[in-house]
């Protein structure tokens, strides 16, 4: 019976590091998580400034355009959209990569 008791008292101690550890690293990849999604969101952040500024840039040359050529049709004109997102794209890529 002495025995058994101790083969047990081992198996619990044993049981008792093992869960531990699992706990150690349940934590540990929690913080990297947290970690992953606190630099998403400061990228995130990145590229909505990014694409305000694009935007912001965007309006102000349409406007620079239309003051210096005023009588062209508007189809003449073109217009910064494929550039645009050809910039917001490769930032998106950036950010993906960089995670």
């Amino acid at each position: 019976l002495e025995n058994k008791d101790r083969s047990c008292s081992k198996a619990e101690q044993h049981i008792s590091v093992s869960l531990n550890e699992l706990q150690q690293k349940v934590l540990a990849k929690k913080t990297a998580l947290a970690l992953q999604q606190e630099e998403r969101s400061v990228l995130d952040a990145r590229i909505q400034t990014i694409q305000q500024n694009i935007t912001s840039s965007h309006n102000h040359g349409l406007q620079s355009s239309l003051e210096q050529a005023p009588d062209l049709a508007p189809e003449e004109r073109g217009t910064n959209d494929e550039a645009t997102s050809m910039v917001l794209e490769t930032a998106k890529m950036r950010s993906d990569a960089e995670l």
